[in-house]
């Protein structure tokens, strides 16, 4: 999965970091949130309800440094997949997806 993640930088279809991510999600291009498992409880509980409210799946995995490193960016905290693609093959390598990719 977090070769998927590397991919989808690369390709520009990946929103990095809290306020990256929210931007997507208010503009309807969120597909997939990824967050680290060490991220805050607030950051957790910021996204949970912004991802329930508007269906997209989470998946709460890695730690900040794993995601960071495989990203080119450390500590990273949270992302988003923009691209249904590469949403869908996250999911598919993740058994835990919460919601089907619309």
């Amino acid at each position: 999965m977090i070769s998927l993640l590397g991919f989808a930088r690369k390709a520009g279809k990946l929103s990095l970091g809290s306020t990256a991510v929210e931007k997507s999600i208010k503009a309807k291009k969120a597909k997939l949130i990824i967050i680290t498992e060490d991220a805050s409880n607030n950051t957790k509980d910021n996204f949970y309800k912004k991802a329930n409210s508007m269906h997209i799946p989470i998946i709460e995995k890695f730690n900040q440094k794993q995601l960071g490193n495989a990203l080119g960016k450390s500590n990273t905290t949270v992302v988003s997949i923009v691209d249904k693609g590469f949403a869908k093959a996250i999911l598919k390598k993740w058994e835990g997806g919460k919601y089907s990719v619309e």
